[in-house]
């Protein structure tokens, strides 16, 4: 389990992309797990979509944090939330079909 105060996080604004993200979060994960580098999705989709998604990268890997947003923030707002709400000190935004 990685602290919530990793020195790195990379942060992800999210919305209604499963199978992008999926596939974004399966690439990262193993990576950040191994390094110590914390995954902190903002999921601005408001429903369950993406739920499956992370139950099965939390299964293997205990990096992922997520952050539901009550309401639909668009995405200039979401991705602000990515940077003002630090998780590490230093944080890397990347979107959710994006593929290091």
């Amino acid at each position: 389990m990685i602290a919530d105060t990793a020195k790195l996080a990379i942060s992800i604004p999210s919305y209604k992309r499963p199978d992008l993200l999926r596939r974004c979060l399966l690439e990262l994960a193993p990576q950040c797990d191994e390094n110590g580098v914390l995954i902190h999705v903002f999921d601005d989709s408001c429903s369950s979509i993406n739920q499956h998604v992370y139950e099965e990268v939390s299964a293997k890997w205990g990096c992922l944090r997520v952050s539901l947003n009550d309401e639909n923030l668009g995405i200039d707002r979401n991705i602000d939330r990515c940077v003002s709400k630090p998780c590490a000190e230093y944080v890397w935004v990347i979107g959710e079909d994006d593929l290091v």
